[in-house]
């Protein structure tokens, strides 16, 4: 996240666009996968988002806003009860998409 201005979070994508976020009263955060405030969201912080694309295609009017690790489901390599297979990764690739959201410092739309 290269910005933060009250309910407006500027990112740069991979291909070195700036992207905007809007945050509302209703948008969720969360951190390294548990609920979180919006200042939880510092300049620097690799975020994903997830919500509508206005038709100016740089905008997104943000659902929900996440960053930091996401939690793994218990069971699944790398999950905290099934911390990974045997002779594997402890916890995981640290770049692992949540949930279908992960857009990288980009903006994932809504499907």
């Amino acid at each position: 996240m290269s910005a933060v201005d009250g309910s407006t979070l500027k990112v740069v994508d991979e291909s070195g666009f700036t992207r905007t976020i809007r945050t509302r009263s209703s948008t969720t955060y969360e951190k390294d996968g548990t609920a979180a405030k919006a200042s939880a969201l510092t300049v620097g912080s690799f975020v994903r988002a997830e919500g509508v694309v206005d038709p100016d295609g740089t905008t997104l009017d943000a659902a929900r806003v996440a960053t930091g690790h996401p939690a793994r489901p218990a069971g699944a390599p790398g999950g905290k009860a099934g911390n990974g297979p045997a002779g594997g990764p402890a916890n995981g690739p640290a770049d692992a998409p949540a949930d279908g959201l992960d857009a990288g410092p980009g903006i994932a739309p809504n499907a």
